[in-house]
């Protein structure tokens, strides 16, 4: 019992202690407590004591990691007049701020807040922030009468009833919240300043109420009725923009204006000439014409008359104090009426018809002037403006820039697009301004005739490169509405030809982007393009022959550092005046032809990756068909209003689906196995008839179905096709339907009997597009074998080959050994020749297959030949990015599925065009330098064939890796096992192995004396000397990190610069470009841009002066190595300018 005493005494004592009240306060939230030491000067891990937050009075609470979550801990920061918390927090309950009565500010943005019951009690509030939140319910704030500020926006609030007991209250704003009704408002007599948004507001009568009022914002409603404002006397700033507003004649009584922006859709001006006391005014983004009304508004400092429809400027010349002239987007040709404009500082003039600039010669204040998408030749006027700092010429006619070395105090010089002769006047410059950042791209000027179902003409080159040989291949077809031309989209951009004659029009800045979509506006005056990883839609007069300034089309995401541009439909609307086009995420926009601008987001909650869209002809629903076989049809106008994205409006779900040619089982399925099926049922092609009412889909179940899209009716199933059906086109009168295969097939069948009216035969290729004329009687083909062939429809007769040389992708390119022609190995095994001079073909080999060779090869002299002749069918998605699908042909025998013939190699000499000899090997094959060997790889072994004598020479085992031959041919570097990470090097005469490389060594390519070998690991290039090959030595490493499918190496003429290619595909986008990396130090000197997708090969001439690069686009582009080598010793002189 008496050692219980001392016990029961230690427990009490230790009782007595933790009831004691703590000196410290608990903030368990880790980032929270940073803040709050921060603010008091204490360090990382002191205690926080009650008396020392009690004397904080004021906090904020910016970005963190960790989140903060909790506000626990802040209860006894009673003396706390302004609070700050702010940037995507997770702080849900507030509970512990509500005693904290002294807050006078309190700011609580993007933090997820819903209740708002804890700040009743926060009475001596002045200022409340709350924007970026989830708060439906506002009525606690009712108990807060001191208030005079309020921001509410972008919450779910639907009704802002409580908002009348503020009588308080001077500034308000509650953008982004979903109300339709403003009726409270008429309530806040004090206000003085008011923003609202985003929102759905149409009626704005309360606001008459609101005499008091200084500063009115109302922006993104549904406004057209803008009456109530004539009462507001008192209103000293004005901004009306993204509503619907069409007469602005209550503002006319509103002389106290000093700042005025509306951009809307108006016309008529007239009524704002009384509002002398304007210092800005912004009027961008309408229908303007007449500026008349402007010429009495002499105190103007700044003026914003974009994207309107403006070619008069006269009445401006009166403005002589204004500072700030922004007039692009207009009409404007003659811009003599500025002269007077001596003060100006800042002037925007780009995206009209200008072509003489001597009315600026006097502006010597400028210190921005911006001039692009004219029609320039002459900058000789501009000589005196020696002051500017910003300079923007891109896109015009401009080939003499030498007045440009004068201009000491540039910041940023913009000259693409124009055809400068020389570039040394850009080197000066760039030279007397250290700073100076410049964007130039060569467009050669010399101009080449067009010569139908020839080569490539030498406008639009990119920077450096001298020649462009190559049509790329084909996307799609349309005729125009009178069926007098035909747009042909392919991998290079654009082209159009005039159907009576086949002649190859010249179009005015011509796009050189993918181009997978194309439409005729319903006149024919007008022709859009545009397509996967292109980022602008391009606008041509057809009639006046002029190119609009493009689109930029809005980046629907991102893939590392690359911005993603995709639309693969669009159409014009019934009247001509908006394009309308639906991108792969599913994001619907309408254009203004005549401003450029953008009038309506939708966003559909689908990923119209898995197959192929189709706009109707008038842009009211697009059809989008499925990997399952089942097709989507979406509207491109209306949806639900999306709170959290105010300016969008979004679908949920397609407002129809049909099956299709959707089945239970696929062919991948135990059932789809069991009966064999052959085919998927994905769909492969789709288009409506012209009215809409019908729809065309090819699948590849082989079949093609015709649907009445009004009554969701299945009319049609034509069955005939053996292979995917890759491309249909329904007739303006919907009595034909075509289609055509991945067999080089093309069927017409009439619609009324149900049955197939013809079989055209004579393409060698996939069938990529068809199109009909609009009178029917004639249909349009494009095959992978490079040709257009015309048909007549009734019949199935061939009337014409009407062009040709269209190639869907180059997989080797050679010099000749005099450096004066060039080879290029097309992925159908024929192999033409070009003078690199003139770019004439001088000679063609055709293997005269009708299958797809799915890999050539080519000796370094040219003489021979290597084809890989599986016997398979491929089919290109002229959707997207040329992503090649194929599959294998089989026949049956016995129940049983057999490959038709083995594979085999032929070798082709292409000095008589005769087949050298055929072997059995593998689809990856390299010739060896001194045409000795063939090297082909299996799954197993490396086999090496003796080409004249024809034996095969003991194989190599490998674990299917890479291999390659030394300049010599001596050596043979072959990449082991991935798992021994080993390489081993070859020697070809010996028959043995001489060294290894014990590491990861995927060998890519030799320097041009054989000394150095360039192998890629994991994210690295690593150079290895092989001066004595036996004794591999490591000497350098290449970071290629952010670098993709760089498989394509080789080493400059000199060995010091090492190019690689980086190709980046993902679904519907593809990012090309040539690096050039410094051997010595791994940094990354320079890329080159030119092609639309994966560079096949890079090879030098003999003299080293020309770089020649071959495209999967079905080009290849000529680069003058010694101007590159200029600019890059420029670019590293000068980092800043990179």
């Amino acid at each position: 019992m008496k050692t219980t005493y001392p016990l029961l005494i230690l427990l009490l004592i230790a009782f007595g202690c933790a009831s004691q009240p703590s000196d410290y306060v608990d903030i368990p939230d880790e980032s929270l407590g940073k803040f709050i030491r921060i603010e008091l000067g204490l360090m990382e891990f002191d205690p926080i004591s009650k008396d020392s937050l009690k004397e904080l009075t004021e906090l904020t609470i910016g970005w963190a990691e960790p989140k903060i979550k909790s506000l626990k801990g802040l209860e006894y920061a009673t003396g706390l007049k302004s609070l700050t918390i702010h940037s995507g927090y997770e702080i849900k309950d507030i509970k512990y701020i509500s005693n904290l009565k002294n807050l006078t500010r309190l700011s609580l943005n993007y933090v997820q807040i819903k209740n708002l019951k804890a700040l009743s009690n926060l009475t001596e509030l002045v200022y409340l922030g709350l924007s970026y939140n989830g708060i439906k319910d506002i009525s606690s704030i009712v108990h807060l009468k001191n208030l005079t500020r309020l921001s509410i926006g972008k919450n779910p609030i639907t009704d802002i009833t409580p908002l009348k007991e503020l009588n308080n209250l001077t500034i308000l704003s509650f953008g982004k919240i979903p109300i339709t009704d403003i009726t409270p408002l008429s309530e806040l007599t004090n206000l003085t300043e008011l923003r609202f948004g985003n929102n759905q507001v149409s009626d704005i009568t309360p606001l008459a109420n609101l005499i008091k009022l200084n500063t009115l914002t109302l922006y993104d409603n549904h406004i057209s009725d803008i009456t109530p404002l004539s009462e507001l006397k008192n209103l000293r700033e004005l901004n009306i923009f993204h509503n619907k507003v069409k007469d602005v004649s209550p503002l006319a009584g509103l002389t106290n204006l000093t700042s005025l922006e509306l951009h809307n859709s108006f016309s008529d001006i007239t009524p704002l000439a009384g509002l002398t006391n304007l210092v800005e005014l912004k009027l961008y983004s309408n229908v303007i014409r007449d500026i008349s009304a402007l010429s009495k508004l002499t105190k103007l400092t700044d003026l914003r008359l974009e994207e309107n429809l403006i070619t008069d400027i006269t009445p401006l010349s009166e403005l002589t104090n204004l500072t700030t002239l922004r007039l692009h987007n207009n009409q404007i040709i003659d811009i003599r009426p500025l002269h007077k404009l001596t003060k100006l500082q800042l002037l925007e003039l780009h995206r009209n018809r200008i072509r003489d600039v001597s009315a600026l010669s006097q502006m010597k204040e400028l210190k921005g002037l911006f001039l692009g998408g004219n029609e320039i030749e002459d900058i000789t006027p501009l000589n005196g403006l020696t002051q500017l700092t910003h300079l923007g010429l891109e896109f015009n006619n401009i080939t003499d820039i030498r007045i440009l070395e004068k201009f000491n105090s540039l910041q940023h010089l913009n000259l693409l697009q124009n055809p400068i002769r020389e570039f040394t006047s850009i080197r000066r410059t760039r030279e007397n301004n250290l700073e100076l950042d410049i964007k130039v791209h060569n467009t050669n000027p010399e101009k080449w005739t067009r010569i139908y179902g020839r080569h490539e003409t030498l406008d639009g080159l990119p920077f450096g490169a001298v020649r462009r040989i190559g049509k790329g291949g084909i996307n799609t077809m349309l005729f125009s509405p009178d069926g007098s031309l035909l747009a042909v989209g392919t991998d290079i951009g654009l082209r159009l030809y005039e159907v009576s004659t086949g002649r190859e029009m010249d179009i005015p800045k011509k796009d050189f982007s993918q181009v997978n979509s194309i439409a005729f506006s319903h006149d024919g005056k007008i022709l859009a393009s545009t397509g996967v990883s292109n980022p602008v839609i391009q606008l041509w007069d057809i009639q006046k022959q002029i190119a609009y300034y493009p689109i930029p089309v809005p980046s629907n995401g991102r893939i590392n550092m690359y911005p993603i541009h995709s639309i693969p439909t669009m159409a014009f609307s019934k009247d001509n005046s908006t394009l309308i086009t639906v991108n792969h995420n599913g994001l619907i926009n309408h254009w203004d032809i005549q401003t450029s601008n953008n009038m309506a987001n939708i966003t559909i909650d689908a990923d119209c990756r898995e197959g192929p869209m189709v706009i109707n002809s008038d842009g009211t629903m697009f059809a989008s068909g499925r990997w399952d076989g089942k097709i989507d049809f979406w509207n491109t106008t209306g949806g639900e209003f999306d709170y959290w994205e105010p300016n969008n409006l979004r679908q949920k779900k397609p407002y129809k689906t049909l099956k299709g040619h959707s089945r239970i089982f696929g062919k991948n399925s135990w059932v789809g196995k069991l009966f064999k099926f052959e085919n998927d049922a994905e769909i492969m092609a789709i288009t409506f008839s012209s009215d809409g009412k019908k729809l065309a889909t090819g699948s590849m179940d082989t079949a093609v179905q015709l649907w009445d899209v009004v009554k969701n009716k299945k009319l049609k199933t034509f069955k005939g096709h053996t292979g995917w059906v890759t491309a249909v086109a329904i007739s303006k009168d919907e009595r034909y339907v075509a289609s055509g295969d991945t067999e080089s097939i093309v069927r017409i069948w009439d619609t009324k009997e149900g049955s197939e009216l013809a079989v055209l035969q004579d393409h060698k290729g996939c069938i990529l597009a068809l199109t009909f004329t609009p009178d029917g009687k004639t249909l349009a083909s494009a095959s992978a074998d490079g040709t257009i062939r015309f048909w007549k429809t009734s019949s199935g007769e061939l009337i014409t080959v009407f062009a040709n040389d269209y190639t869907e992708s180059v997989s080797d390119v050679v010099f000749s050994e005099d450096g004066m022609n060039i080879s290029r190995v097309m992925f159908n095994g024929k192999v033409k020749q070009n003078e690199i001079e003139t770019g004439d073909e001088i000679s063609t080999f055709n293997p005269d297959r009708k299958k797809i060779l799915t890999n050539s090869v080519i000796s370094s002299d040219t003489t021979l030949l290597a084809t890989y002749d599986l016997d398979n069918v491929v089919a290109y998605n002229h959707h997207g990015v040329k992503n090649e699908m194929s599959y294998v042909k089989y026949e049956f025998k016995g129940g049983y599925r057999t490959f038709k013939k083995e594979n085999a190699i032929t070798i082709w000499n292409l000095l008589n065009g005769e087949s050298h000899s055929s072997i059995i090997g593998g689809q990856d094959m390299v010739i060896s330098p001194n045409n000795i060997l063939l090297t082909s790889r299996t799954r197993e072994k490396l086999l090496l064939w003796d080409i004249e004598n024809k034996i095969e020479r003991s194989p190599i085992i490998i674990d299917n890796n890479s291999f390659l031959f030394s300049p010599d041919g001596s050596l043979l570097i072959i990449e082991g096992d991935t798992f021994d990470r080993k390489t081993e090097i070859f020697d070809v005469k010996k028959q043995e192995n001489i060294a290894t490389i014990h590491q990861d060594c995927e060998p890519l390519a030799f320097s041009h004396d054989g000394s150095k070998l360039i192998c890629k690991g994991w994210n690295e290039a690593t150079i290895w000397d092989l001066t004595v090959p036996a004794e591999p030595l490591l000497i350098g490493e290449i970071d290629l990190f952010m670098s993709y499918n760089n498989y394509t190496i080789t080493f400059s003429p000199d060995n010091t610069i090492l190019l690689d290619t980086n190709y980046l595909l993902y679904d519907w986008y593809s990012h090309a470009e040539i690096q050039l990396w410094d051997v010595d130090t791994g940094d990354k000197l320079h890329s080159l841009y030119g092609h639309t997708e994966q560079i096949n090969s890079l090879v030098f001439s003999p003299d080293g002066k020309t770089l020649a690069s071959a495209s999967e686009d079905g080009t290849v582009l000529l680069w003058d190595w010694d101007e590159i080598m200029a600019d890059v010793v420029l670019e590293n002189r000068f980092p800043n300018n990179r």
